[in-house]
């Protein structure tokens, strides 16, 4: 659609959605699940599964730089370098280069470049994110910030579906955080940032207790985990830009597979998973 692009973005003709419906969406999931396949890769021993799951890595790389989606693109990188510290940091050469290659794309150049324009400033503050930000803030601040407006009252796909009030200008805020604080005030961002952080603590002791069972050469889970981790780590960066637990599937599946990692963290007994 022509309201995926601006007129600046010649060099941009296409970006790619898959069944997802938002080229925003599938840019998350190939961040989620890219790492995993990396990590995937490093823990088998299977030589044709070993190569099928970098087969799957990059091919899931491209298709994020395909979505043309800018915060995809920030995510996976975040979550690429995160994966690469922790796994195999012989492959920060690699990364770099492929990163420069990356930067001669004409499209890359062009989605990257018109940050930088007058065009995006303009777009920016009067209809873009920045102008819809300061919207919202000026309503929460309008209100009780402690308890904000209600869940599903504004700045989401509820409020948007149902627009209940009348009089107020109904649009999405781009960013999952600021959607919250805006509805459920300093309280409920205070709770799902404590929730966030009880998630992290937990996917540390995970990797830490791997990273010791590898060392003594009772499990080969690390790699594993440090592929949910890194993935994890790309989506919670991408919410900074988008709504991305505005889609149940994206919900259920991070929080699914936060899940394996926080039970990896307590697991006792050194325990293998069947490849």
């Amino acid at each position: 659609p022509s309201s995926w692009m601006t007129h600046s973005e010649s060099s941009v003709r296409t970006r790619v959605y898959s069944i997802f419906g938002s080229p925003n969406i599938m840019g998350d999931f190939m961040t989620l699940f890219a790492p995993m396949a990396a990590g995937l890769a490093y823990y088998t021993k299977n030589r044709k599964l070993q190569v099928l799951a970098w087969v799957c890595a990059f091919c899931m790389c491209f298709g994020c730089l395909f979505t043309m989606s800018r915060g995809a693109w920030m995510a996976l990188a975040l979550a690429i370098v995160i994966f690469v510290l922790l796994v195999d940091r012989r492959l920060l050469v690699l990364l770099l280069a492929a990163g420069c290659v990356a930067c001669t794309l004409p499209f890359v150049r062009s989605r990257i470049g018109f940050l930088f324009t007058s065009d995006f400033a303009e777009a920016n503050t009067s209809g873009g994110r920045a102008g819809r930000k300061l919207n919202a803030l000026n309503l929460f601040y309008a209100g009780n910030p402690w308890v904000g407006v209600g869940e599903g009252m504004f700045g989401g796909a509820v409020a948007m579906q149902n627009q209940v009030i009348d009089h107020q200008d109904y649009f999405y805020v781009d960013n999952y955080y600021l959607k919250l604080m805006i509805e459920m005030g300093y309280t409920g961002l205070a709770a799902f940032v404590l929730t966030v952080l009880g998630f992290l603590a937990n996917a540390c002791r995970a990797l830490y207790r791997t990273a010791q069972q590898k060392k003594q050469g009772l499990s080969r889970l690390y790699p594993l985990c440090a592929g949910i981790f890194a993935g994890l780590c790309g989506v919670l960066v991408h919410c900074f830009f988008e709504n991305i637990f505005e889609e149940p599937y994206m919900m259920v599946y991070f929080w699914a597979i936060a899940a394996m990692i926080v039970y990896f963290g307590f697991l006792r007994k050194p325990q293998e998973v069947s490849t």
